[in-house]
């Protein structure tokens, strides 16, 4: 997941999220990378997460319309039981 600034990603939980600044930050002593979100839902939310805590804590693109539509595409596919 290489985002550069500008990017719009969804943070679980708090939805749509623009990537305003990537930087280096030393917490607790480790100097890490970090991205820095600002929440679309909030006019003040700003949200740091470590480049390589992305996956774990859910960060993920936002899906585009073809994207969507494979979804509800196999959403609507009957379900098969195996006996």
């Amino acid at each position: 997941m290489g985002y550069k600034v500008g990017d719009m990603v969804v943070y679980p939980r708090h939805g749509a999220a623009r990537v305003e600044e990537i930087s280096q930050r030393t917490v607790k002593g480790v100097t890490r990378e970090y991205l820095k979100l600002s929440v679309l839902s909030s006019d003040d939310l700003e949200i740091f997460v470590p480049v390589d805590n992305l996956k774990k804590v859910g960060v993920r693109d936002i899906v585009d319309g073809d994207e969507v539509d494979k979804v509800f595409e196999i959403l609507r596919t009957p379900i098969v039981e195996k006996r």
